[in-house]
């Protein structure tokens, strides 16, 4: 039976504080046995571990593996496990003892899971504790033992005997399903501003496969790289990359690091310098720059830093640095080669001079080298001052190895050189420059040192002139030969040009443009001569305004000649300003100024508009003619209502019409026809009994007149008998409203008829015709009488 006891250290103190943070029926120092060393042979196959998840709630276990974090964030979480059971009935007590890794520190982990149901449903196995995202976490090596009867409780105090082979079960290892979190780790190698970086994705959790994509520079766009680890190559510094990765769920999480860049692997030797006899030296190797802890390779097959007792010859080393960044570099181990020399020599110039010079090069040997001349030269590599004769010279090397080497001198020169044939006497037209042949000489010795020519003109004007070109040869000694001459004769017989081409100063103008009149005038053109720098004595002739068409339009004609130097005279140059009068007369009249609206009575008014006319101006002066077209009365939505419409145009002397000129005349009728009658002169009072004099005053009616004429109509509204006091007294009142030709209204003309009764009743019964006599016994005539 093994017993583990577990005690922490500060070792890791993150995963220490993890483990602290346990709540879950996980002991914190224990003594119990790890069913895993009971040499069990579980048969059982009953149970099998679907998932391991990471949970936020030690209630529901939701997984959250559907989720992403941020590396280096820190959770408080749970871990769950999925199962599935075939059994056909629960298990008891069951335990699993199984190695919890979280970032790399393993927990013996003793969980009662009690009572599994059969079917698929899930477990709480650890926790809460505090974990970091990105940090892996895994479960293996782990072992289920369970009690079939529920009253067989092996209780905390377990032993190997309280399980059974038939009652465990092996299971698979797991990594723990966890949110998406996106890293990855690179190295970087740099060669020359070139930076190499290879990319390793660290990404865990969610469900993967994955897919990446990668940018290099987290500057977004397409991705530069889909695979998981890919290699790129910066060419600038300060950089970050960007990693997106999406899962099978579709979640999607980033990551962006800063690229760190190294220096460059640099190396350098530095070696002790063979003698020329031969033998064996060291090389040390300083190594800089990349990522330290470098490893060598030569092409000896060494590996070490440094070599020793090596021989002349090539030594190539690799060196690795820490990132597997390379370095390769070849250094040479040279010794000297035997000591030589060649001479080499310049002869006396002139005879009997001592200009002589005499010089040795040495080969091999160790650098540097030493020399001593006899009879005379000196003690350096190259020997002046010599005259003709025989001289030696020593060559020693750095070793003391000598080598002597002789030289011959030779005497110099002493006869003239000789000038060859030049050509004979021509004439050139001007421009064209005298070319001369280029004189040659010959010397005996075959040397020239100078052949130079002097020059004489003689000028009869700018353009034409001769140049005689005189030739004398020297050689190397200063013997001259005898002079020779070549002349050429340059004529002018060209006249000046005209740079300026012939319309270009040519220009329209308005007859109102002084200003532009003035500037064209002020132009003049430009000549240029093949042979006479200097054509600015040009003479204008200025011609006298010619008009053409009308009097503001014409044109000036000015030329121009120009003599060269030799008197060669150019063609004439034209200019030609033409002066057109194309501008219409403008009105200085505003548009609107002579619009007016009249009532229709207005005579006098319409009088004076129709007399009105508007003015124009012309750019160029003269007289303006005027064309009036006078328009007819246009009657609007009435009679006596409408407008007339009259135009102008304005000509100049030019025939140049302006825009046409309109004026409206408006005419209106707004005013209301006017009462003639007398505001109280319809009214009447009569007897209710004059039957007559009603019919009468109902018959009568006023009169309105228009101030524009035309049918005045009238509307009548008749009032209805309104009693008064009594009966047979009271009112009638009547309207009327007047209209003219353009509907408009008067005011309301009012009638009142009155009807009174004044006139007491009047007896048709005779005064005495009621009276009667009677006997006082008539008591029916009596009743007659009074009734």
């Amino acid at each position: 039976m093994k017993i583990i006891t577990y005690l922490f250290t500060s070792k890791n103190i993150r995963n220490v504080f993890i483990t602290f943070t346990l709540l879950f029926n996980i002991l914190f120092s224990f003594s119990q046995v790890d069913l895993r060393t009971c040499n069990y042979d579980c048969t059982s196959n009953n149970y099998t571990l679907k998932d391991v998840y990471l949970s936020l709630s030690n209630v529901n276990g939701d997984p959250i593996t559907n989720t992403t974090c941020t590396i280096g964030e820190v959770r408080q979480v749970y871990i769950f496990l999925n199962y599935s059971s075939n059994s056909n009935s629960n298990i008891y007590f069951a335990r699993l003892n199984s190695d919890l890794t979280i970032a790399g520190v393993t927990t013996f982990v003793n969980v009662l899971l009690g009572t599994i149901v059969p079917g698929d449903n899930k477990k709480l196995l650890y926790g809460p504790f505090n974990w970091t995202c990105g940090d892996e976490l895994s479960l293996s090596n782990t072992i289920i033992a369970w009690k079939t009867n529920s009253n067989n409780d092996p209780g905390t105090n377990y032993s190997c005997s309280s399980y059974t082979n038939s009652q465990c079960d092996f299971t698979n290892s797991f990594t723990i399903s966890k949110p998406l979190a996106v890293q990855f780790t690179y190295k970087a190698c740099k060669t020359g501003t070139n930076t190499t970086v290879k990319f390793t994705s660290t990404t865990n959790g969610g469900i993967a496969p994955y897919t990446y994509a990668w940018d290099f520079n987290n500057d977004g766009g397409a991705p530069d790289s889909t695979i998981a680890n890919p290699t790129y190559t910066y060419t600038t510094s300060n950089n970050s990359a960007k990693l997106t990765v999406t899962d099978t769920q579709n979640l999607t999480n980033t990551y962006i690091l800063p690229i760190v860049e190294p220096t460059e692997i640099m190396l350098s030797e530095s070696h002790t310098n063979i003698g020329c006899s031969g033998g064996t030296t060291s090389l040390t190797l300083t190594v800089t720059g990349g990522t330290p802890g470098y490893t060598y390779l030569w092409n000896t097959g060494a590996t070490t830093k440094d070599l020793s007792n090596i021989a002349p010859g090539t030594y190539t080393v690799t060196v690795t640095d820490a990132n597997s960044c390379t370095k390769t570099q070849s250094f040479i181990i040279n010794q000297p080669t035997s000591l030589s020399a060649t001479t080499s020599q310049t002869n006396v110039t002139c005879f009997g001079g001592s200009d002589g010079t005499a010089t040795v090069t040495p080969a091999g040997g160790t650098a540097p080298y030493t020399y001593a001349w006899s009879p005379s030269g000196g003690t350096n590599a190259t020997a002046t001052g010599l005259s003709a004769g025989n001289y030696s010279v020593i060559v020693t090397d750095t070793n003391n190895c000598t080598l002597t080497k002789t030289v011959t001198i030779i005497d110099g020169d002493s006869i003239i050189p000789v000038i060859n044939p030049l050509p004979s006497p021509t004439t050139i037209d001007c421009p064209a420059l005298p070319v001369f042949a280029t004189a040659t000489a010959t010397d005996n010795s075959g040397v020239i040192s100078s052949l130079t020519f002097v020059d004489s003109i003689t000028n009869n004007c700018v353009g034409s002139y001769t140049q005689i070109r005189t030739w004398t040869a020297k050689d190397a000694c200063g013997n001259t030969s005898a002079p020779v001459s070549q002349t050429i004769t340059v004529q002018d017989i060209t006249k000046p040009t005209w740079t300026t081409t012939a319309t270009a100063l040519n220009v329209t103008l308005q007859c109102s443009d002084i200003t532009g009149l003035a500037a064209a005038q002020a132009l003049f053109p430009v000549a240029s001569d093949l042979c006479d720098a200097d054509v600015s004595n040009i003479v204008k002739i200025s011609g006298q305004f010619m008009a053409q068409g009308c009097a503001n339009a014409g044109t000036y004609t000015n030329t121009w000649t120009v003599k060269d130097d030799c008197g060669n005279t150019s063609d004439t140059f034209t200019q030609v300003i033409t002066i057109e009068d194309t501008t219409a007369p403008t009105w200085t009249t505003a548009a609107t100024a002579l619009n007016v609206t009249l009532q229709c009575s207005d005579i006098s008014g319409l009088a004076t508009a129709q007399a009105a006319f508007p003015v124009a101006t012309d750019n160029c002066g003269g007289t303006v003619t005027y064309t009036k077209t006078s328009g007819a009365f246009s009657a609007g939505s009435c009679v006596n209502s409408g407008t007339y419409t009259n135009t102008w145009v304005a000509k100049d002397v030019c025939n140049n019409s302006s825009t046409t000129f309109t004026q409206t005349i408006t005419i209106q009728d707004t005013t209301a026809p006017a009462w003639t009658t007398a505001a109280a002169a319809l009214n009447v009072t009569l007897q209710c009994s004059d039957i007559s004099g009603l019919a009468t005053a109902q018959a009568a009616f006023p009169v309105a007149t228009d101030n524009c004429g035309g049918t005045v109509t009238y509307t009548k509204t008749s009032g209805t008998f309104s009693a008064g006091s009594c009966v047979n007294s009271g009112t009638y009142t009547n309207t009327w409203v007047a209209k003219d030709v353009c509907d408009n209204s008067s005011t309301t003309f009012t009638q009142v008829i009155t009807i009174q009764d004044t006139t007491a009743p009047t007896w048709t019964t005779a005064a005495a015709a009621l009276n009667v006599t009677l006997q006082c016994s008539d008591s029916a005539g009596l009743a007659a009488a009074q009734a």
